[in-house]
């Protein structure tokens, strides 16, 4: 017969009470050595946490931040600049990126949305009763497109296809590989612009970014592939329309929370990661050679960036629309998922 359990002594009951009162006062004197500024990492950061990486012009900011590289639901939050102090200005919104999540240099067919910071520089739509007193909106026309091919001289620019207005040599512009803009808004209604990489800056850093709402149409593109775009809810984004204000030279500061908290500089390109190329030995390489194999191009894993390393990691590069240089810089590691 198994052995009738125990019930507690009185001494024992009396001693539970005393544990717990030291158990909250532990408690108390933990969270009084962590002192006020201690920052929780899974926290979005705040504009005077990272003031020194926004320019010292701009007076309004909208961080949209991840916990992880990969993560495809971001946080949005807007501050402003308030006699030298930044505050934050409404709601913390949610926001989804690429399926992907982000990537210093996105690309499309990877369905990656840019970190870095970049400048909002206006707004275009296809409604022609579309105002805001502090925000420039353009009513877009037929014919107008944006050129997405990298290989085309226009790469990142808006052209006109306006038979009565056609674009300097150009015969077709929006047959090409572009997006149809007055479509795009269209579906999207009003879209908000950056600054980033347009005009082709660096054909490597990848496509525009914008910042628009849910495709409401079938015909608009899905929310699983955000083209790189910042995607809000349309009521949120009316909000950020009435609150920006182009005189206050408002910026976008997005990428994951640890990233940009370690970063002590404008973090556009930067990621800390070191390029591996052969000859590349040790953990870096153990892991390069596993995200390799999982991507369908499997190689020993060794530690060791040898021939068939560098043949696997072309393979990749060639497969996904990279440059095909056998290295493996922030881009194909971005791509690899070794940038968690």
């Amino acid at each position: 017969m198994a052995a009738k359990a125990k019930a507690p002594s009185f001494t024992s009951k009396l001693k539970r009470p005393a544990l717990y009162v030291a158990g909250f006062f532990a408690f108390i004197i933990g969270a009084s050595l962590l002192g006020d500024d201690a920052v929780d990492p899974d926290a979005p950061p705040t504009a005077e946490e990272l003031r020194h990486l926004l320019p010292l012009e701009s007076e309004q900011a909208i961080f949209i931040t991840t916990s992880r590289w990969s993560e495809r639901v971001a946080v949005a939050q807007r501050f402003e600049r308030d006699n030298g102090t930044w505050k934050a200005e409404g709601d913390a919104i949610s926001v989804t990126i690429g399926e992907a999540g982000f990537s210093v240099q996105a690309q499309d067919p990877l369905h990656q949305t840019a970190a870095g910071l970049m400048r909002i520089t206006g707004a275009i739509t296809s409604r022609s009763d579309a105002k805001h007193d502090d925000f420039p909106i353009r009513t877009v026309k037929p014919g107008e497109c944006w050129i997405t091919d990298r290989t085309s001289s226009a790469y990142n620019r808006a052209v006109s296809n306006d038979p009565a207005n056609p674009a300097s040599g150009a015969t077709d512009w929006c047959t090409a590989a572009g997006v149809d803009l007055f479509g795009y808004t269209s579906g999207f209604g009003d879209v908000v612009m950056t600054d980033f990489n347009v005009d082709a800056q660096n054909r490597e850093y990848g496509p525009a970014v914008f910042l628009r709402r849910q495709g409401l149409s079938p015909s608009a593109p899905t929310a699983r592939s955000t083209d790189a775009a910042f995607v809000f809810e349309e009521v949120a984004l009316q909000e950020v329309l009435r609150w920006l204000d182009l005189s206050k030279s408002p910026v976008i500061l997005a990428g994951p929370r640890s990233w940009l908290r370690g970063a002590t500089e404008n973090p556009m390109f930067d990621t800390g990661w070191t390029t591996l190329r052969r000859g590349s030995q040790g953990e870096a390489v153990i892991r390069l050679q596993t995200a390799l194999g999982a991507a369908g191009h499997p190689v020993t894993v060794d530690g060791i960036f040898g021939a068939k390393t560098e043949a696997a990691v072309r393979a990749y590069q060639q497969q996904t629309q990279l440059t095909v240089d056998g290295l493996v810089g922030p881009r194909t590691a971005s791509a690899l998922g070794l940038l968690e």
